[in-house]
């Protein structure tokens, strides 16, 4: 019998509640399998994430600093970090250990343990730099191959594999090691690179560090200031390169974002005559007749830095090919000097005083660098610059500006609040300051994100033991 005190539409309304209940569940069924499943997350998540951004966006307005308002900052004392081997050492006699290494290395030769040794390509990029002094009584390499002007050269890469979310770089590197012989997908890569689905992307020197770490029968090479001559030279020894270039992403990340950013592409044929590039996309597609002038533009946004992951029995083929690059600081020195020119021809383009800043930071030329990022900022900067230009937070500490780092760590973090280098960054501009705890809370924080991370774990002993 109807219970009188519920009216006639009650059963109505129940099934109703009923029906928006099961809807619910099949979303979060649904949204678990997306998740779960590789192929599916590529096609939903890439597009769902910058509307989930751009919303985050609009809520914390992130805001650019600017240069002018760090004017009269005060300048503090940046400390002496000691060196990775001296901060995990275990005992007194591993430290011992370490130091007598150093020590003996250092009187080799009168200077370094590196002099004397035959040239070797590092897996250092970036803004860490191994110098590498090549003996004057060196035999010179012989080139096993013709540089052929108005030739097509084409390499055949594996399978094409989609990136995920963020993901371009390991997809970049999973397509170069698999070309080389391996069996290994961007996944296997991101867990070692990427602590979290959305962590911040990965650059070069991460790519680097994952095959020193992964494949020690392998090795990199990078350097800046690539060319188009490089390339073909590069590519006739057989050997694909992976580049970052200059993109604009499909949807801001926040009001008035002018999205433009990074994506990493593997090069893998030059047409001279056509005056064409091939590289993989792994967020669209292989490009086959990229025009080569539009290529080098978008690649020369960042320093025209290249990857290159090599077999021991192919290192000879690249030496030759790279010439005097093969030397890192010959390397830095014709980049110092070719972005120098660039400044001094063409001040008004933003890109020139960020790869002035770039190569001077990694000469350890830091008031300079501060210099030059101080010019790109007075100029249109990109609004993503925090997070795809990471030398600007070395720079910022090694000039002791805690107060301008902090701020734009700030910043980088309302772009991806689960940006691992950056919130390590804002760590070290408190260390900066001498505020110990805060920046052992930012580094604790960190390890929250990635316990087993080298560089957390030597912030968190550096802050517990040296401060």
């Amino acid at each position: 019998m109807r219970n009188k005190r519920k009216p006639f539409f009650y059963k109505e309304e129940k099934r109703r509640s009923s029906a928006i209940g099961t809807i619910l569940i099949f979303i979060l069924v649904a949204f678990i399998w997306v998740a779960l499943v590789p192929t599916a997350r590529q096609i939903f998540f890439p597009p769902l994430y910058p509307v989930y951004a751009y919303i985050r966006g609009v809520i914390l307005r992130p805001r650019r600093p600017q240069a002018r308002e760090f004017l009269n900052q005060p300048i503090y004392e940046v400390p002496e970090l000691p060196d990775a081997e001296v901060i995990f050492a275990d005992s007194l006699e591993a430290l011992q250990s370490v130091l007598a290494d150093e020590a003996d290395a250092g009187e080799s030769d009168g200077t370094s343990g590196l002099n004397g040794a035959e040239p070797t390509a590092t897996p250092t990029a970036g803004i860490n730099w191994v110098f590498v002094d090549r003996k004057n009584d060196a035999p010179p390499v012989e080139t096993e191959f013709p540089v052929i002007q108005d030739q097509a050269r084409l390499l055949t890469l594996p399978t094409f594999e989609r990136a995920d979310l963020m993901n371009d770089g390991p997809a970049a590197l999973s397509t170069v090691l698999r070309f080389l012989g391996h069996t290994t997908n961007q996944y296997a890569i991101q867990a070692k690179l990427r602590p979290g689905y959305l962590s911040a992307p990965v650059g070069i020197p991460d790519l680097a560090a994952y095959v020193a770490g992964n494949h020690p029968e392998l090795a990199t090479l990078s350097r800046l200031n690539g060319g188009s001559d490089q390339l073909s030279t590069i590519l006739a020894a057989g050997l694909p390169i992976i580049v970052p270039f200059s993109s604009t992403a499909a949807f801001p990340a926040f009001p008035d974002d002018d999205r433009r950013a990074r994506r990493f592409a593997v090069v893998f044929g030059t047409d001279d005559a056509a005056g064409t590039i091939a590289f993989r996309d792994h967020s669209q597609a292989d490009r086959l007749d990229f025009p080569a002038e539009d290529f080098m533009r978008d690649w020369y946004a960042f320093g025209r830095e290249y990857l290159v992951v090599y077999r021991d029995d192919q290192s000879e083929a690249l030496m030759a090919a790279l010439g005097e690059d093969l030397d890192e600081r010959r390397n830095l020195e014709r980049s110092l000097d070719k972005f120098q020119t660039d400044a001094a021809n063409i001040p008004q383009n933003v890109f020139t005083w960020l790869n002035l800043a770039r190569a001077n930071a990694a000469a350890g030329r830091y008031r300079e660098a501060l210099a030059n990022f101080r010019a790109a900022s007075n100029l249109d900067l990109p609004d993503r610059a925090a997070a795809f230009y990471p030398f600007l937070y070395d720079v910022l500490f090694h000039s002791g500006c805690a107060d301008e780092l902090i701020a734009w760590a700030d910043y980088g973090l309302k772009l991806n609040p689960r940006s691992l280098p950056i919130l390590l960054w804002k760590g070290w501009g408190y260390v900066l300051r001498g505020e110990n705890r805060a920046a052992e809370e930012i580094f604790e924080r960190a390890a929250r994100l990635a316990p087993e991370d080298q560089e957390v774990r030597y912030a968190l002993k550096y802050i517990s033991e040296y401060r």
